[in-house]
């Protein structure tokens, strides 16, 4: 059945269809890559497609431009010239490699490159000769293939070894000999359609020609009169032009689009020329290469061949793109309402259109840290997607740039693949975590673990499905582990976070292995407590001190609470911790014992810190408190008493004359921690009843730092009339000495006192 409005062609306008055939030399600059910058190891060195080579090219040169401190990321080898290129990636990595030419060569020489497949012929160069490449040839030297075709009736494989990357749309036309050597099929204008079956001799489309239906065009006066299958002349014509279809060389991914999609083949097959005898791919001994006007013009009269309008316009514009004109004066047909071009550029909106690709290996262009990724993922804003301007002045249609892909209509998008691995991982994934608990808001480095002695990629998920993707990170060839961290974990207090990991070898053959199937799981808690028990202002050099911490979660959920270390910390005025001790604290115990034993008076800054098991620091409990550690002061011992009526017993009588005495007695203080001085101080007296405290009878005696003594003279004061029996009442004078440096331990002694009424 006939084809709708869009199946109508034209000719380009009168100043495109009357181009004078020639030959252009290109320019250096799109000739093999050579010269500065430089290729190395490292450059992406791609082979392939005659339809993209150019735009390629052109590509590669702003690409190696932005990197040119690094030698060339990108080389783009010609699908014409030489048999076979030597030193594609320089003397210093050396061999040798097919020219591929077209699509299929290109595929097949990245497969055999990789592993893909084994020793292969290879359609080389202008010559299309045969030439064979082996993987231990190639791998070194092949990266990715030039496509014009997607990867056909092929069953996209979610794990597929291979991935078809669009980057620009082409638009496929049919091309003639200008009107002035071939008026017959200049005539066709404005009356060829695309067809589709049904179509018969006399119907004037693509498909009745390429199905040798349609054998001859009938004109009269260079008007077109109507198509045929003989060259009997029908009413009103006055010549019949043997019409006479070419497609380029099997392989070429031009071939396979204009076949199947504009000729109406169900497939391509290498005998389609001879199963339709019309059908012409070798011309004068040479088999047809795209997009050259060559063989069209060696043809003459009748020749009709697919031609891509992107690389038509390349040639065209030959001085300012470096592309060599091989259109040798064809011309483009386009549809009877839509020009092939428009202001010079292809026609954005002209129907025939298809989407052009880089073959890469998906886990080169998967990872970010690669230049596969940098340079042909669209999720990468330095990419070749970036570059619209270059692939415009190429003649070619950008396609839509997002960070983002996620269909081949989108620039970069690396989910179209194929190529089912050649084996399983070699291992299955585990994944475990750092920390067992952590609080809400906390990172948590995940380890994914895998035994591939070539290393690989690996990713981590909160789920099963890989639907919340946490991170991603490279286990390096010889390391069965690689880390990565996440983003903080927003969960909630009480609930629990699971990771799942996948490791994706770097042999692009050996398929990605399946997730974890047991996750490592971590629990969100709130932070610990950890609380000093009473523990005394001031202790005492080499004197043991209990010292008790209480441990607990800040809010308890079912199995937060856990073991883990409790470690105490001694630091002296503020310098490094001179005392550090560390003890285990079992699970539900709530409680770490400490001993200390200091050795040196000073102020001290006493702190714990719990570290439950497992567990992110965030979790940690402290505490701090300030202990003064004194040296522990001897006895006082108190000399003669002047000025009583008795030392022994020590008395005094309450009355009379005696009132105003002022008895005194000599304090003498041992030495104590320090051999070099007396412990500064000084000395109070009070009158007690008992032992301690008291009515203050002196203040604030100073104690002699150098003899370590001070004489005490106690008041004349009414003080000392106390009433009682005739036997006297008993009381104390209470001796008090304080350390005003805080570096040793106050102390006293009690003086028995009988005091008589007289």
């Amino acid at each position: 059945m006939k084809v709708g409005n869009l199946a109508k062609l034209c000719t380009v306008g009168a100043s495109l269809a009357m181009i004078t055939a020639g030959f252009i030399t290109a320019p250096a600059a799109m000739a093999d890559p050579a010269g500065t910058p430089a290729v190395n190891a490292q450059t992406l060195a791609g082979y392939g497609s005659d339809t993209t080579q150019d735009v390629m090219n052109a590509l590669a040169a702003s690409v190696n431009t932005d990197h040119a401190a690094d030698g060339a990321w990108v080389a783009s080898y010609d699908a014409l010239g030489d048999t076979t290129i030597s030193n594609p990636k320089g003397a210093t990595v050396g061999g040798t490699v097919p020219r591929a030419n077209g699509s299929g060569d290109g595929l097949k020489l990245l497969q055999t490159a990789t592993g893909f497949s084994g020793t292969q012929n290879i359609v080389s160069g202008t010559a299309k000769a045969n030439v064979e490449a082996t993987t231990a040839g190639t791998s070194a030297l092949v990266n990715f293939s030039r496509s014009s075709s997607d990867r056909g009736n092929s069953t996209n494989a979610t794990n597929g070894v291979f991935s078809y990357v669009p980057f620009a749309k082409d638009a496929v036309t049919a091309a003639v000999n200008p009107a002035a050597t071939d008026p017959g099929m200049a005539a066709l204008a404005n009356h060829l359609t695309v067809g589709a079956l049904g179509d018969t001799a006399s119907t004037a489309s693509i498909y009745s020609i390429y199905h040798c239906l349609a054998k001859y065009v009938y004109t009269n006066a260079g008007a077109y009169v109507g198509v045929g299958g003989t060259d009997t002349l029908p009413g009103g014509a006055d010549l019949a032009t043997p019409i006479k279809p070419l497609l380029p060389a099997y392989g070429s991914g031009t071939r396979k689009y204009f076949v199947t999609t504009v000729a109406g083949f169900a497939s391509d097959s290498s005998t389609l020329t001879t199963t339709y005898s019309c059908l012409k791919d070798v011309v004068g001994g040479s088999p047809v290469n795209e997009h050259d006007g060559a063989p069209i013009a060696t043809t003459g009269v009748g020749a009709i061949a697919p031609f891509s309008i992107p690389q038509w316009v390349a040639q065209s514009n030959s001085v300012t793109t470096g592309v060599t004109d091989r259109r040798n004066g064809a011309i483009l047909l386009g549809l009877a309402d839509v020009a092939p071009l428009d202001a010079g550029k292809t026609n954005a909106a002209f129907p025939i259109k298809r989407t052009v690709f880089n073959v890469l290996p998906y886990k080169k262009v998967r990872l970010n840290t690669t230049r596969e990724y940098a340079v042909f993922n669209g999720a990468s804003a330095s990419s070749i997607c970036s570059k619209g301007s270059v692939i415009e002045s190429m003649g070619f249609i950008q396609l839509n740039v997002t960070s983002t892909p996620t269909s081949i209509a989108d620039c970069g998008y690396i989910g179209n693949r194929f190529g089912a691995p050649t084996s399983a991982s070699t291992t299955s994934t585990q994944v475990s975590t750092d920390y067992k608990q952590i609080a809400s808001g906390d990172t948590v480095d995940v380890t994914v673990g895998a035994s591939n002695p070539n290393g690989g990629t690996f990713a981590v998920y909160t789920d099963a499905a890989k639907v919340n993707f946490v991170g991603s990170g490279e286990i390096v060839a010889g390391d069965p582990n690689g880390t990565t961290t996440s983003s903080p974990i927003s969960a909630s207090a009480g609930s629990s976070v699971s990771f799942y990991g996948t490791f994706d070898p770097n042999d692009v053959l050996v398929q990605s292995s399946p997730v974890s199937t047991t996750p490592a799981v971590v629990k969100v808690v709130n932070p610990y407590t950890a609380k000093f028990g009473a523990v005394p202002g001031r202790v005492v050099t080499n004197r043991s001190t209990s010292i008790a911490v209480n441990i607990a979660p800040a809010l308890t959920y079912p199995g937060a609470q856990v073991g883990g270390w409790a470690t105490l910390s001694a630091s002296k005025d503020g310098a490094a911790a001179v005392d550090v001790q560390t003890v285990y604290v079992v699970k539900r115990s709530g409680v770490a014992n400490f001993s200390w034993k200091p050795t040196l008076a000073g102020e001290y800054d006493l702190s714990v810190e719990f570290a439950p098991e497992g567990s992110s620091p965030s979790l940690y409990g402290k505490d701090v408190i300030d202990v003064t550690v004194a040296l522990n002061t001897t006895a006082i011992a108190v000399g003669t008493f002047a000025g009583w009526l008795s030392t022994s017993p020590n008395y005094v009588v309450s009355s009379g004359s005696e009132r105003s005495l002022a008895p005194s007695f000599k304090v003498t203080m041992t030495k104590g921690g320090t051999p070099a001085a007396y412990p500064a101080g000084n000395i109070k007296v009070y009158l007690s009843t008992g032992k301690t405290g008291g009515t203050l009878l002196k203040d604030a005696v100073v104690l002699s730092t150098v003899t370590g003594q001070a004489t005490i003279t106690l008041p004349a004061s009414d003080r000392w009339r106390v009433a009682g029996t005739a036997d006297g009442v008993v009381r104390y004078l209470n001796v008090v000495f304080t350390s005003t440096d805080g570096k040793f331990y106050s102390t006293q002694t009690s003086i028995k006192v009988l005091i008589k009424n007289s």
